[in-house]
């Protein structure tokens, strides 16, 4: 049962290793806070693989934004480190 016990523990440290997520300020300007917030993501599988665009100007595009404030990104790791999130977050008017 002990012996149960340990793998099923370390099977699940396994599965849960590297899940991790950071949110950090990367631009902000002159310009106050507006009221729209535009997003745009991406996922890169196994450090290799795209699937789709987080930058600024399509965030900002996707809110009608024509005037930045803030810019902040948020990286989230995946299980085992299978792959990582992109998300980009734009303030502005």
């Amino acid at each position: 049962m002990k012996k149960f016990l340990l793998a099923a523990v370390l099977a699940a440290s396994l599965v849960f290793m590297g899940c991790a997520s950071i949110t950090v300020p990367t631009g902000v300007t002159s310009e106050p806070i507006g009221p729209l917030v535009g997003q745009s993501s991406g996922r890169i599988w196994l450090g290799v693989f795209g699937t789709a665009d987080a930058g600024v100007r399509t965030a900002a595009q996707n809110a009608g934004i024509t005037v930045i404030s803030t810019v902040d990104t948020t990286v989230s790791l995946g299980i085992l480190n299978l792959w990582i999130d992109y998300e980009t977050t734009v303030t502005g008017r």
